[in-house]
Formats: structure tokens, sequence, C-alpha cells
């Protein structure tokens, strides 16, 4: 299961280019399926869980391909850092062949670099708007939702 939120301030400096920051909060969490090995070689049951806390916080410019009163196509490109805390809990006594981390619950933390390019997004609305966008990167493949202007 994942769910991640995400949100944007920019401010416009012309009528196609604006500058912002975005912050976002992903949460991810599932079970470890190492499992039992039968004697098919088939695997049942569960060996643990893991939960998995991703944020990043980036610069982005968006520039407008096209615009009109409740309608706006845009790109956008963005750059930041990602931080992982990532938490796995193995039940006691796996299988002798699953790589059992040095204890458990077994906390691991990484940060880098992660970028975005958006290549088309499509804003509906005026003041209040819903969007839909296409890209790479750290919002993922699609990204929707719900944008005001003040």
């Amino acid at each position: 299961t994942t769910h991640a939120l995400f949100l944007t301030y920019r401010r416009t400096f012309s009528k196609r280019f604006s500058l912002g920051i975005t912050a976002g909060i992903d949460n991810e969490t599932g079970e470890l399926s190492y499992g039992n090995p039968k004697e098919t070689g088939q695997v049942e049951g569960t060996s643990g869980y893991y939960n998995v806390y991703t944020y990043t916080i980036a610069i982005e410019g968006s520039l407008t391909y096209f615009k009109r009163r409740y309608l706006k196509l845009y790109g956008c490109a963005g750059i930041g850092i990602t931080s992982y805390d990532d938490i796995y809990t193995i039940y006691p006594n796996p299988p002798s062949w699953v790589p059992v981390p040095p204890k458990s619950p077994y906390d691991y933390h990484e940060q880098h670099f992660n970028a975005q390019i958006t290549g088309f997004g499509i804003r509906m609305g005026r003041t209040i708007a819903g969007f839909f966008e296409v890209g790479f990167g750290y919002k993922g493949l699609i990204s929707t939702g719900i944008s005001a202007k003040f």
C-alpha cells in the first residue's frame, strides 16, 4: 500500500514561467513474502513486514504551453533531495535461506538527489482547479490533484 501527498507553492514571474518549491511525503507498507519453501518449490507464508517513509523537498520550474480562461497546458521540471526511512521487521525463525538483517526491526536511512520531469500537465478550472500530470521522477508517472490560486 502506498499513499503520497505533495504540496507545491509557485510564484509566477511571467505569462509563461513560474518557479516554486514542493514538499512531499510517501508512506508505503507491505509484507515480506520470503515464506517457507514447500517441496514443490513454491513459497508459502509471510516472514515479516516493512514500512518505507519517503520525504522529498525540491525546487520546481513550470513552463506554460497554452493558456485560456479555464484551461492551462504546461510542463515542469524539478530537482531536490529525497530522504528514505525504511523499517524492516522479520518474524522469529525465518528459513535459513532468507537474508536476515543484522537486527529486527532494522531501520535504514538514506538521502540522495532526485528530479522530476513532467512533459505534460493540464489544469482545468479558475481559482480552484483540478490537474493531471504525466512525467517521471519523485512524483511518479501520473499525478492528479487539486490546485488553488490566491
